[in-house]
Parts: C-alpha cells; structure tokens; sequence
C-alpha cells in the first residue's frame, strides 16, 4: 500500500528505499541512512535533500549534523496540494500553447 502510494507521488525507488528506511529508524543523519539502505552517501544525500525540499522528509540538526525524519502526513498532503496547484496552472496554459503549435500546422 505505502509503496505504491510513493511512487504515485514521483517518488524514485531509490527515494522510496530511503523514504521507508528513516519511516523504520526514525530521525538519522544521510550517513547512517545510506549505509543502512547501501546506497552511496554522496547519493543518498542529494536524494534526502531533494525530499525535504517537495516537503516529504524534515531536516534536523543534531550535534552540528543534519539529520533527515519522515514529514507529518500533513505536510505530505501539503505537498500533494501543490502539485496539484501547478498542474492546475499548467492546464490554464493549454489553450495558448494549442494556439501557438497550431501556427506550425
């Protein structure tokens, strides 16, 4: 159930492996997630940093350490909102850019 919901939020395999990880172990640095999910460290940092950045990981510092946890539901649905709010804007566009590829036509 979980997995196929990450996905459909555009969630990478690699993304949902660590997703899941930090859901398991709770709040950890990119360190240990990656070693835990053995998965380059310099990867699994841009991955984490990336997540925070769509709202779906929270980041912490902890002793000098940023340290990455699983978001509120909310914030996930927040980020859900948001997308849908940009598709929205992007569909509001369809009309002009129909008009402008049908000058090539």
């Amino acid at each position: 159930m979980i997995k196929p919901f990450l996905q459909k939020i555009g969630l990478s395999e690699k993304e949902i492996q660590l997703y899941l990880a930090l859901a398991e172990l709770g709040m950890q640095p990119a360190s240990a997630v990656a070693r835990y999910c053995a998965i380059d460290r310099i990867a699994a940092y841009k991955l984490l940093k990336r997540m925070a950045e769509q709202g779906y990981l929270t980041v912490h510092i902890q002793s000098g350490t940023q340290a990455f946890g699983v978001a509120p539901v909310e914030a996930i649905v927040a980020a859900i909102e948001k997308k849908k709010s940009d598709c929205d804007a992007l569909l509001s566009n369809v009309p002009e850019v129909e008009k402008f590829l049908s000058g090539f036509g």
